[in-house]
């Protein structure tokens, strides 16, 4: 069912606990991989499924869709991943829609499949992993298009998610709604749950309908949108959200989503199912970057030739080209400093896309580069730079292309990345353009399955957002462990390390404090003798 193998262990915290599946609910799912595995998920999330009333969903979603100590509506479609939004939905108010002219009059139940294409059947209709509160006008611009990426929007809601032709490989062309990256991953698990629940229904479906472009005839969902959900799950790993979601869901509808309970059952399903039993990749994100906030924190650029440049693009990329510009372009952009002490095989991965050519420079004019020596600020020819190998797209193409995984496994101390754009002149023929967009340096390690990747049965984490200095941890421990536990700065830096040996099973309190002039978003990494969890502080 696909080739990708990966393990998900960057965890983004909002309400700070670990699902807890009742005691034995997946049992019999061990060692099992592939369409074995599938049917024997079907069969556990099928049972005990109580089919709700549709009217009733508004009710529900005050449990299921509440931002944590708010009245406030969870709106994936008008709130950005730390649930800042240019309009608000509070229960109890009466903001169900009704009518709506514009953003912010109303919100409704968005079916993420949408109900047309099961012909508004239950208990699909009503599954409230399927169905979330969104905003009315916002869903009426989605129609029942569906999910993909999008280069060239046609509208953008204020949050940022996209209405546009599909512009991811394989994929079908025609119109797809694409959310932004703080919930591509809960809409992916929502895709693999429907492909696991509804397996057998779903050939019954509407066919003439959209379905057709996301799902084959015998129920199987297609190769591209397989490709894509495998990646949103990777750039959006399982949040809090998501885990407290599923907890009240369950409570209420007596069935969940095993994919958020265990992502690795994606992998083993829809990614290489030839992965050894006794063994799986671990992929840890070090750096990331989607320049959907642009200018990107930490990032630089310098000109020493031209003027125009690497800009931000109203798409949600970067850009670099030398038309117009003053003198042929020598345009820098470099990347915040990326720590890789402690990772395994350290791989970089972008995409780019480009227009026109540039006749008088050597095909590709983009070269990427990394320097251990480069001091964060000074102009790029103060340091020494090592140029990378990369899959570029060809010339002209107008097609987002996948660098390839980069291989820095070899650098062992902290390095910087850097884009260099080199034009010929400033006008036709001697500049080309050139789009640059997700940014990720990861590392994959291999696991064997006798470790226990959860060590660590629950961890909370407040304040969070975190005011001043005291971040307190309490972590319940499975078993005797050392814990290490680190914070780190969006550049990669780590800027506090507490190590604590011979920690016993059981409950334990620790207190960090936050050094003075960190950034405002932190990583606390939590580090065990059986892997590594990471959650995401915001300051303030």
């Amino acid at each position: 069912m696909g080739r990708i193998s990966i393990f998900l262990t960057l965890i983004f915290s909002f309400v700070f606990s670990y699902s807890q599946p009742p005691a034995g609910y997946y049992d019999g799912t061990q060692g099992l991989r592939g369409e074995a595995l599938l049917n024997k998920l079907k069969q556990i999330i099928t049972q005990g499924h109580q089919t709700l009333n549709y009217g009733d969903l508004y009710t529900y979603y005050e449990k299921t869709d509440r931002v944590p100590g708010t009245n406030k509506v969870w709106d994936m479609y008008s709130m950005d991943g730390q649930c800042h939004a240019a309009y608000y939905y509070y229960f109890g108010q009466g903001q169900e829609c009704g009518t709506y002219q514009q953003e912010g009059d109303c919100y409704n139940r968005e079916h993420s499949v949408p109900q047309s294409w099961f012909n508004r059947g239950l208990p699909m209709r009503a599954d409230l992993f399927i169905v979330y509160p969104t905003d009315g006008y916002v869903n009426n611009r989605r129609s029942n298009f569906p999910y993909g990426e999008v280069d060239n929007p046609t509208w953008t809601s204020t949050n940022g998610s996209k209405l546009g032709t599909n512009s991811f490989p394989g994929g079908p062309n025609t119109t797809v709604f694409e959310p932004i990256d703080a919930y591509k991953g809960d809409f992916a698990r929502t895709y693999f749950y429907v492909a696991t629940r509804y397996k057998d229904d779903i050939p019954s479906w509407d066919f003439s309908t959209n379905l057709a472009y996301v799902f084959n005839s015998d129920g199987t969902l297609k190769d591209w949108a397989v490709q894509m959900f495998l990646q949103w799950c990777q750039i959006d790993p399982v949040s809090d959200k998501e885990i407290a979601r599923n907890d009240s869901v369950y409570a209420i509808q007596g069935n969940r989503n095993p994919y958020i309970d265990h992502p690795e059952f994606i992998n083993y399903i829809w990614g290489d199912s030839s992965t050894p039993t006794d063994s799986t990749v671990q992929i840890d994100t070090i750096a990331y970057e989607s320049f959907t906030t642009c200018p990107p924190q930490g990032w630089l650029t310098f000109e020493p030739n031209g003027s125009n440049g690497w800009q931000c693009s109203s798409n949600g990329d970067m850009y670099a080209n030398a038309y117009n510009a003053s003198a042929a372009s020598d345009d820098w952009l470099i990347s915040p400093q990326i720590n890789p002490a402690g990772y395994d095989n350290v791989k970089l991965s972008f995409r780019t896309w480009t227009k026109y050519s540039d006749n008088g420079v050597t095909y590709p004019p983009l070269h990427v580069y990394y320097s251990t020596n480069y001091d964060g600020s000074s102009e790029p020819q103060s340091a020494t730079w090592t140029e990378l190998s990369w899959q570029a797209p060809d010339e002209d193409s107008q097609t987002w292309t996948s660098s390839g995984d980069i291989d820095l496994s070899s650098v062992n101390q902290p390095f910087y990345i850097a884009f260099r754009y080199i034009s010929s002149g400033t006008s036709a023929n001697s500049c080309a353009l050139w789009r640059l967009d997700n940014f990720l340096v990861k590392s994959e390690r291999i696991l064997t399955q006798t470790l226990d990747l959860k060590p660590v049965t629950k961890a909370t984490i407040y304040p969070n957002p975190v005011h001043g200095q005291n971040l307190n941890v309490n972590l319940t421990l499975s078993r005797p462990l050392n814990v290490t536990l680190q914070l780190i700065s969006v550049n990669g830096a780590t800027v506090l390390t507490k190590i604590y040996k011979n920690q016993g099973a059981g409950l334990h309190f620790y207190r960090l404090a936050v050094p003075e002039g960190s950034t405002n978003i932190l990583f606390l990494r939590i580090i065990t003798d059986y892997g590594t969890q990471v959650r995401k502080i915001i300051r303030y």
